[in-house]
């Protein structure tokens, strides 16, 4: 009995070791890059084990103080005096959200966990004008106080004394108010000095449009990168060569005035400077029936074409117009936007004499002097003179037509092969029509599966497409009867509902980028609406008008969709 004990020894211990608790608990350590670390520097956590573990691990834990940016998992082996070992690493790299020491907790590894380590992290290393750090952040906004729907340009500013791989900058956003915002141009580079450190810069600018009266907030603007670092450890085979920076700018709150009470005009026009352009053809002259065609521009500093009103030209008696389709343009540059609205009208007399062709007036608010002005084109007196007598000339000859009868075909200098047979000889056909069978036979085949093909695909699309054209007949019978009744905050909501369906991929977020999107007169009526909504004590607001180029505008998509087979596409990307 003793002897049996003795041969199975083995046995009862490894029983023993199975269950002495922790005997096999994989050991997880864990260790930081460097510490303390800024809130706006990434750093990076390596969690190591010389054995297998149970699962994959859970990093969730992590994320309540902790952004993770980027993670990797990696094996190595190693033979020292003939024993081989295998090493495991998982590398975070983390960003800390805000300031103080925290603890990294345990990371569950299966039932095998992690150490903890407490990590410090201290305040970010950014400023304005005079910081030296490697990387800095400016942002500003001007004017900081401005008229509703007039131009702020928001400027932003990235220094770095520093490399910089897979770099990204956000767009602001606006945290309070509504507004709409316009990339200005193209990015400029530079170089400055800031305390005896030279910095290359990078400048973007935006225009922004604020659509209603009241406190407009900026989102703070933020900016991640790959700082590309100098050195390379040849210890860590792990290491990397560069770490994530991160930074934000600061936010920016603005303030946003009404519409003055006294100014003027059916249309609310703030901006730096407005003028109005007229051309005429030169040699410039009147005949009854003849056209002359008239070029009105309407330039504005600081506005969108799409904000500009349609020109009302009034003509007396006698004389007939003809407008065409006016032609809009948005010149940006870094400093704003210069918008243009150009109106070609073609003007016909019907018969002579003196007309007065009344002045154009325009009034406008400028934001420079904080005063109303008008932009004006003369009134012009016109001399029509008869039509000119034209002699009548003689018919043209008929062509002459070939006569009719017995046309010889042309002879044909193909060849055809002759084959003898039976003694006769016959052309040879057989070759080719074998080939032709063939090719028939292959495109019938295709034709079949593609037939099957676009009946399955159809039938998928027709549901959706049904429910798409319903929705759309719902909102524009809405529509059309909040603006039968004036109703301008209805006439609103049903525009954006509208914008979400033909714009599905980028719906708009406001008016604002809906007349931007639809352009025209559409975007004149729309922006009439605007005005309406948030201009105190103006006149109410009339839907007849929006109505009507609200149908035109739908006209001219379904026009576009039955030609090309396609929707518009979205003018935003």
């Amino acid at each position: 009995m003793i002897e049996s004990y003795i041969k199975h020894w083995w046995l009862f211990l490894f029983i023993w070791l199975f269950m002495l608790p922790g005997a096999w608990a994989a050991t997880v350590t864990t260790r930081i890059d460097r510490n303390p670390v800024h809130l706006d520097e990434s750093f990076r956590v390596i969690f190591e084990t010389d054995h297998s573990v149970d699962a994959s691990p859970d990093f969730s834990p992590l994320e309540q103080y902790f952004d993770i940016v980027n993670r990797s998992h990696g094996t190595s082996m190693q033979i020292i005096n003939g024993r081989m070992s295998n090493k495991t690493q998982w590398t975070l790299t983390l960003l800390a959200k805000q300031v103080g020491r925290f603890v990294i907790p345990s990371i569950s590894f299966g039932s095998d966990s992690s150490e903890t380590v407490t990590v410090a992290v201290e305040p970010a290393r950014q400023g304005q004008s005079g910081d030296t750090g490697e990387i800095s952040l400016e942002v500003t906004a001007s004017p900081k106080i401005a008229y509703v729907q007039a131009q702020i340009v928001y400027t932003v500013r990235l220094l770095r004394a520093v490399n910089l791989v897979n770099a990204s900058l956000s767009d602001p956003e606006v945290a309070d108010g509504d507004a709409v915002v316009e990339k200005l141009g193209d990015d400029r580079e530079y170089e400055t000095q800031r305390n005896g450190v030279r910095y290359a810069v990078l400048e973007r600018s935006y225009a922004i449009y604020p659509q209603q009266s009241g406190d407009l907030g900026i989102k703070p603007v933020v900016f991640e990168g790959q700082v590309v670092d100098r050195g390379r450890s040849l210890f860590d085979p792990f290491a990397q060569s560069s770490h994530i920076k991160r930074l934000q700018s600061k936010p920016i709150q603005l303030k946003v005035k009404p519409v003055p009470q006294d100014a003027q005009g059916s249309h609310w026009l703030p901006a730096k400077g407005l003028e109005l352009v007229e051309e005429w053809p030169d040699p410039l002259e009147f005949r009854t029936g003849e056209p002359v065609t008239r070029t009105i521009t309407l330039r504005a500093t600081g506005l969108t074409a799409a904000q500009l009103p349609k020109i009302e030209t009034d003509v007396p008696e006698g004389i007939k117009l003809y407008p065409d389709q006016p032609a809009l343009n948005d010149d940006k540059k870094s400093d704003g936007i210069i918008g243009s609205r150009q109106e070609k009208v073609a003007m016909i007399p019907t018969h002579e004499g003196d007309f007065t062709l009344p002045a154009i007036e325009i009034p406008w608010w400028n934001t420079e002097t904080d005063r109303q002005e008008m932009a004006r084109a003369p009134a012009r007196t016109i001399h029509v003179l008869a039509a000119e007598s034209s002699q009548p000339t003689s018919a043209a000859p008929a062509p002459l037509t070939q006569q009719q009868g017995n046309v010889t075909p042309p002879i044909s200098n193909k060849k055809t092969e002759m084959k003898p047979v039976n003694g006769e000889t016959i052309p040879s056909t057989s070759g080719v029509w074998f080939w032709v069978s063939i090719i028939l036979a292959i495109g019938w085949l295709l034709t079949v599966v593609w037939f099957v093909l676009v009946r399955r695909s159809s039938r998928i699309s027709d549901t959706a497409k049904h429910e798409h054209t319903d929705s759309m007949s719902r909102i524009r019978q809405r529509l059309r009867k909040a603006c039968q009744n004036d109703a301008a905050t209805d006439a609103k909501t049903l525009l954006l509902e509208w914008a979400g369906y033909q714009w599905q991929n980028n719906p708009p977020k406001n008016l604002g980028e809906i007349g931007k999107r639809s352009g025209g007169e559409l975007a004149n009526e729309i922006n009439a609406l605007t005005q309406s909504l948030y201009r105190p004590g103006g006149a109410q607001w009339k839907g007849a008008d929006l109505w009507q180029a609200f149908e035109r505008y739908s006209a001219s998509v379904k026009t576009k969709r039955d030609t090309t087979g396609e929707v518009l596409a979205p003018l935003y990307p």
